[in-house]
């Protein structure tokens, strides 16, 4: 396993800017491909409309995005998540740096509610968070 560092900074944060690419690449693609009900829409409206949210999803004042980049080289981004207070948004790993501790580094020290799910985090959520609440709605 490569060593890592893990950044944190606001959504605004001009610091996001290099990796603002992966963040919505990765968001947008591994939820549609990860999440039934996200398949269920149109592909051209989805991606569309996803795209223009998260701009705005990522300037709400409270939103703190972690990075796990390499130690050696800032601009390799292994995995990263997004929460907002009590609130997880949203992680993401890279399926080949997976099993490593990488994802729960990049959580948030304490939150009780996760809004956006995939299959393979439903059943993660249910096996190490079962009190953790899924709301969507917020």
């Amino acid at each position: 396993m490569s060593s890592y560092k893990i950044l944190t900074m606001s959504g605004t944060d001009p610091e996001l800017s290099p990796y603002l690419g992966t963040l919505y690449v990765d968001f947008i693609h591994t939820l549609r491909s990860g999440c039934d009900w996200f398949k269920a829409i149109d592909e051209d409206r989805y991606y569309k409309k996803y795209k223009a949210e998260i701009p705005k999803f990522l300037a709400r004042p409270e939103i703190v995005i972690r990075l796990a980049c390499l130690t050696d080289d800032l601009d390799v981004c292994l995995g990263w998540s997004v929460s907002e207070g009590s609130k997880l948004h949203y992680v993401y790993v890279r399926k080949d740096q997976r099993r490593q501790g990488i994802g729960t580094s990049v959580l948030p020290k304490e939150f009780n509610t996760i809004t956006h799910l995939t299959h393979s985090g439903w059943f993660f959520r249910k096996k190490v968070f079962p009190n953790i609440i899924f709301d969507p709605f917020i």
